[in-house]
């Protein structure tokens, strides 16, 4: 996805890029080390148990699991569940700001079902919330299966079942095989020997499903963010109502002279993008909007 500029992110959207960013640089330097261990197995034709149960002893870590192959598909679990950790902490986050900054009354976490009521997963709640015209513009796309197939493959991992790995092997057959072609055409860095390494089904998966994984949460959220469209305006509304931002303007007298309504603008900027980020324009729209509400207020 093209970055576009000019276009405010959600807060929560600057949350998860720093979430996502610290656990691209976990996961990855743990791979390293994994990768490297095998090199070094390999290459000096070492019994990988024997090796491994070698190291545990020298550095004092216990060493309960015989299996590589199996440590190996654990950690790739461990990926996807910890990611999607970061996913629900992300959207609930986004949830509640979307709920504050439209001034949307009346959402729905539940939905009935016959003569008893279910509860809607984050993901889901937007659709059922949202509009058509903006949840269609980034729930149909094959990211988007991409995220609620690795989510029902983490409720599987979690909650263990033979229901719950059916459902997983239903999504990936219904939502991820009908759109491998575009995964392959679209995420080029996935593809050494231009074989495409994920996603995979239930009891395939790797390191790399982790991988395509976040990519396809960074690309959903901001498609998600530029769908609802946060303006200057929206934040302007909700602020000037809020007890944080009012109290911080209370400290500033901007009529007492020129130098000190020069630092209440830019006092205003900052706060605006401690807050919000976004560029100097934003910043600008932002303490502009409140000097002329403070100048329609004086007149009154």
């Amino acid at each position: 996805m093209k970055k576009i500029k000019n276009i405010l992110d959600f807060p929560s959207m600057r949350n998860l890029k720093k979430q996502l960013g610290d656990q691209d640089s976990c996961f990855q330097a743990n791979q390293i080390s994994m990768l490297f261990l095998e090199e070094h197995i390999k290459n000096n034709n070492l019994n990988s148990i024997e090796y491994i149960r070698e190291l545990s002893e020298k550095f004092r870590i216990s060493y309960g699991a015989g299996d590589w192959a199996k440590i190996k598909k654990l950690i790739a679990y461990s990926y996807i569940v910890q990611t999607y950790n970061n996913q629900e902490v992300f959207l609930k986050e986004f949830i509640s700001e979307y709920i504050i900054l439209k001034n949307f009354s009346g959402w729905k976490a539940k939905i009935k079902k016959g003569t008893s009521t279910k509860d809607l997963d984050p993901y889901s709640q937007l659709k059922h919330n949202l509009d058509k015209d903006i949840y269609i513009q980034f729930w149909e796309c094959p990211e988007s299966n991409i995220i609620q197939y690795y989510r029902q493959l983490r409720n599987e991992i979690v909650h263990k079942s033979a229901k719950n790995f059916d459902k997983s092997n239903k999504l990936y057959s219904s939502l991820i095989e009908p759109n491998l072609e575009h995964f392959k055409n679209n995420f080029k860095f996935l593809l050494p020997d231009n074989k495409l390494p994920a996603p995979n089904s239930p009891l395939c998966v790797t390191y790399d499903d982790y991988m395509l994984y976040s990519k396809c949460l960074k690309i959903i959220s901001k498609k998600i963010s530029l769908a609802c469209n946060l303006t200057v305006q929206d934040i302007f509304d909700f602020e000037i109502n809020n007890i944080r931002f009012t109290d911080r303007i209370k400290k500033y007298n901007p009529y007492q002279n020129k130098f000190a309504e020069k630092k209440f603008i830019e006092g205003l900027k900052m706060y605006f993008k401690t807050y919000y980020g976004g560029n100097n324009k934003f910043c600008k729209d932002f303490s502009d909007l409140f000097a002329n509400w403070m100048s329609l207020k004086k007149r009154k």
